[in-house]
């Protein structure tokens, strides 16, 4: 009866319900999952009036009905799948992922969470419960990619990384910016991690042309940039978009990476360079004026936008467009500079 009235008061009393559900013994665990999932149903339905998961213990009980929801036997039931959508939702939009970390169960990096997350990305499930899992995999995460004990073998982690770039397929144009950012957030922390970059499914290293969604000191970007490892991993790759895409990425961070990164960046970048044909660079269609393209073009929107800013030193984001303006300019000078010294080395031997 209370599934078809309106409002926050209706929503709020069904969260309250599960929570009691969840927290009360049950001798028939098929009958309180199916209360539970009614309960998830009813609180969720409705996007203006989200129940936000208050505490840790609030938070284990959706993880757990996410389990329950794995164990079931009706797992591609449509109604379950609306019932697991909300849960992601909740979970995504009011969880905290330190308040995931220290929880001891549900344990979200046990086989059968990772598994039953991955089967949300699946082709043939409901386009917005994919939507959903995309959104929720940042809170979990952590401990997947970044683990000195893979929790997949080679072979699984390549499917795993297929069926996410399939997930971030079906959602194409209807990204909202909450879910690009949760899209590009796995990412680097697939990337950042030396076992996982390399199962990355390649058209997936595009992604990184556009970091928009992320604020430019976004710790994590900060950390992948400046991960030294990477770029001799990333060079292995069978894939030239991968080591393509990435130094791209770097040039167009050029100021914000370590003294020992940049130095590097350079020095593969003039071996880049020195393995081109010359030919390549007198029409323009080297690597390194691609990736001048990229800065200056860059470089060109930022100085734009500065000039439409009141002149301010106090101003934060006057003074990020200012830094940003140099750092596309410091870069631009080095690329410049690296061209024309081989250019001036004239054809390879």
């Amino acid at each position: 009866m209370i599934s078809h009235l309106p409002g926050d008061n209706v929503a709020s009393k069904s969260y309250e319900f599960l929570h009691v559900v969840m927290s009360t013994p049950e001798p028939y665990p098929q009958k309180k999952w199916e209360v539970c999932r009614l309960a998830v149903r009813i609180a969720y339905k409705n996007d203006k009036f989200v129940p936000r998961a208050r505490d840790h213990s609030e938070t284990e009980h959706l993880l757990s009905f996410l389990i329950d929801c794995f164990q079931s036997t009706t797992v591609k039931d449509q109604n379950q799948d609306k019932s697991i959508q909300y849960a992601l939702y909740a979970l995504a939009r009011t969880a905290d992922p330190a308040t995931i970390a220290t929880l001891k169960s549900p344990d979200p990096n046990k086989p059968l969470f990772v598994q039953g997350i991955q089967s949300f990305f699946h082709e043939g499930r409901p386009s917005d419960l994919r939507k959903a899992a995309l959104l929720f995999l940042p809170l979990v995460c952590d401990g997947w990619f970044s683990t000195r004990s893979p929790i997949k073998g080679q072979k699984q982690m390549g499917q795993f990384c297929r069926d996410w770039a399939s997930a971030v397929d079906s959602v194409g144009q209807t990204q909202t910016p909450d879910v690009k950012e949760a899209i590009l957030t796995v990412l680097l922390k697939m990337i950042n991690s030396s076992r996982w970059c390399r199962h990355i499914v390649p058209k997936n290293w595009e992604l990184l042309r556009d970091l928009t969604p992320l604020p430019d000191d976004f710790p994590l970007l900060l950390s992948c940039i400046n991960n030294l490892e990477l770029m001799n991993v990333i060079k292995t790759i069978d894939n030239p978009l991968a080591f393509a895409c990435w130094a791209e990425t770097l040039w167009l961070k050029y100021t914000e990476l370590t003294p020992d990164v940049r130095e590097q960046l350079e020095a593969v970048t003039k071996e880049t360079a020195k393995k081109e044909p010359i030919q390549h660079f007198e029409t323009s269609q080297s690597r390194i004026d691609k990736h001048l393209s990229t800065v200056r073009s860059e470089l060109g929107r930022a100085e734009e936008t500065l000039k439409l800013l009141p002149t301010s030193s106090v101003d934060p984001a006057y003074k990020a467009l200012v830094d940003k303006v140099r750092s596309l300019g410091g870069a631009v000078k080095a690329l410049e500079d690296i061209r024309l010294d081989r250019t001036a080395t004239g054809p390879k031997a």
